[in-house]
């Protein structure tokens, strides 16, 4: 008896999962419809639009490089982390 629950239960979600499934609908994102259809094309991309797909084109925004090339990264290096690091590491291998 438990066996027969079980492959009803089965079954009952196989048909569910069918059903929703063939719903009709096309596209739930535009991923659903670069799977389905593979690559728009150059300056394309695909959008789903009313559970459809549809290529539209891409239209860049302009944008403004500047003038400012940026602030000034300094002249001073810093400390070289890796020797105080590695003097460390001896001290404590060393014991001293």
């Amino acid at each position: 008896m438990k066996e027969l629950r079980l492959l009803i239960g089965g079954l009952a979600a196989i048909i569910a999962v069918s059903f929703a499934a063939c719903s009709g609908d096309e596209c739930v994102d535009r991923f659903d419809c670069q799977a389905k259809n593979g690559s728009p094309g150059a300056g394309k991309r695909w959008e789903c639009e009313a559970k459809k797909c549809v290529n539209v084109t891409v239209t860049p925004p302009e944008t403004d490089g500047g003038t400012d090339g940026g602030t000034d990264g300094g002249t001073d290096g810093g400390v070289d982390a890796g020797t105080e690091f590695t003097v460390f590491v001896r001290d404590l291998i060393l014991n001293e």
